[in-house]
């Protein structure tokens, strides 16, 4: 499909898909609902008139997409990539100032929240008072942290002790106390400026995962200038700007990173490419420290490689040692807190059994066959899933790197499509998902798309952000 046409049809779908939540023609396109079952609630806020930062930072954000085509040295394209990294934290920012009580009360606010994720709740609790013993008895705890800290209760103890750390470091430094109280009429206490600082750096890390995932782009043959590009606009993917503050933002810069060593190391031969494999499964244990979900994200990423390089996987032998390298770095980082009485396996356990039967069996597996598709579609993106999804043709007279990326693609949304229909995740996919977009995002641009597919694209994705930002109460 040529660019121009190509561009009309993006339009056109993020045109309907825009007056559909403006009007809420389709409610149950916020999800079906009620609980058990999962749906976004519709709030129009009359906040419009705080717009204008949120499209200062979005027109600077469009000057680094034209920038991407006229730099030549990878030291320029790696600096604008550190750009795009700003810009995506500036976006996150000034779209939450949409809502009613402003940026910094609602990251606030909803760190705080017992239920809104529950790790700070925790952090700040006596039970956390000894973190060594907490790591001890961890598995034991999370019975009792399900009735009242349930997203506690479904996860390693990284979140929790990274708010704990965060405490007691504003606790003892006065200084940055009174920095970051003064983004908020609140007293600056230690737990405060805690949860606001914790809010600040997951969404940073969620905009870093911009530097990977141009890496992958990059060395999967979509050139410089489309990889950076794709820096650009990862911060404009709705589940990124808009899932705020959510540990699942920060989860995709572990995700991608693992998956670009991995790629590395199954392009290098020799002892440096099982080097960089090891270094991917160390990078995903430290993923899996926070969420056991990485796993699973990361598997998707793998299955993307491998369909990416068939040639350079068709000897047993050395896919035999890079697995071995992977598992082995995933092992040894994964099994480190056990120094410290941690049983990870029996905790992570524990946890997913809370998780089945707090949030999968109590849902209907039919409904969400349906639902989480859309709620997938929409938080990627329709637009961004379209040119993502237009890399899956064939074309035998593409160049090896570009059919590099072309597979990359196809295993990706092959294990992502598993991922979807098989019931472990039932609702909430316009959250949870967002490591996975950083994957699908890779393929959306080549070096063949031109400069105006991508400023189509990220117009398209701006205003779907603000759309939704402004008429579903997120997340």
């Amino acid at each position: 499909m040529k660019s121009h046409r190509l561009l009309f049809f993006l339009a056109c779908l993020t045109a309907i898909l825009v007056a559909a939540i403006y009007l809420d023609i389709w409610p149950a396109l916020r999800g079906p609902g009620p609980f058990p079952e999962w749906h976004w609630r519709y709030f129009a806020k009359p906040t419009l008139d705080r717009l204008l930062p949120a499209v200062v930072t979005f027109g600077i954000l469009l000057v680094g997409l034209a920038a991407a085509g006229r730099v030549r040295r990878q030291a320029a394209h790696l600096a604008l990539r550190w750009v795009a990294v700003g810009l995506g934290l500036g976006l996150q920012w000034t779209l939450l100032s949409l809502e009613l009580p402003g940026s910094a009360e609602t990251l606030i606010q909803r760190t705080e929240d017992p239920l809104f994720t529950s790790h700070h709740s925790v952090a700040k609790s006596p039970t956390v008072a000894d973190p060594r013993r907490f790591l001890e008895t961890h598995a034991e705890l999370l019975p009792k942290l399900a009735v009242w800290a349930p997203h506690a209760a479904t996860h390693p103890p990284g979140p929790t002790l990274f708010y704990r750390g965060l405490i007691s470091f504003t606790r003892g430094s006065p200084w940055w106390r009174e920095r970051l109280g003064s983004f908020t009429s609140r007293p600056a206490t230690p737990e405060t400026t805690a949860a606001l600082a914790g809010a600040l750096l997951l969404g940073l890390l969620g905009a870093a995962t911009a530097v990977p995932l141009a890496s992958l782009a990059g060395a999967l043959g979509s050139g410089a200038p489309a990889a950076t590009r794709v820096a650009f606009l990862w911060g404009l993917v709705p589940g990124v700007s808009l899932m705020v503050p959510e540990l699942d933002q920060a989860l995709a810069l572990p995700v991608a990173t693992s998956v670009v060593l991995v790629e590395r190391g199954v392009r290098t031969n020799g002892l440096g490419g099982l080097l960089r494999t090891s270094l991917g499964g160390i990078v995903a244990a430290v993923g899996a420290f926070f969420s056991y979900g990485v796993p699973v994200f990361i598997a998707i990423g793998l299955a993307g490689v491998v369909f990416a390089h068939p040639t350079r996987l068709n000897d047993p032998a050395r896919v035999a040692a890079l697995a071995t390298t992977f598992i082995a770095g995933f092992a040894l980082i994964f099994g480190l807190p056990c120094l410290w009485g941690q049983a990870p396996i029996a905790g992570a356990l524990t946890g997913l059994k809370i998780h089945r039967e707090a949030y999968s069996q109590p849902r209907n597996y039919w409904t969400w066959l349906l639902f989480n598709p859309v709620d997938f579609l929409i938080f990627l993106g329709p637009p961004a899933a379209l040119l993502s999804a237009r890399s899956l043709r064939s074309d035998s007279l593409r160049s090896d790197s570009a059919r590099a990326l072309t597979g990359f693609a196809r295993g990706c949304w092959l294990a992502a499509l598993l991922w979807l229909t098989s019931g472990i995740v039932r609702g909430e996919v316009g959250r949870i998902a967002i490591p996975v977009f950083a994957l699908l995002l890779v393929p959306c641009l080549t070096k063949r798309d031109s400069l105006g597919l991508a400023m189509g694209l990220a117009l398209a994705l701006f205003v779907l952000d603000v759309t939704l930002r402004i008429h579903w109460q997120l997340p």
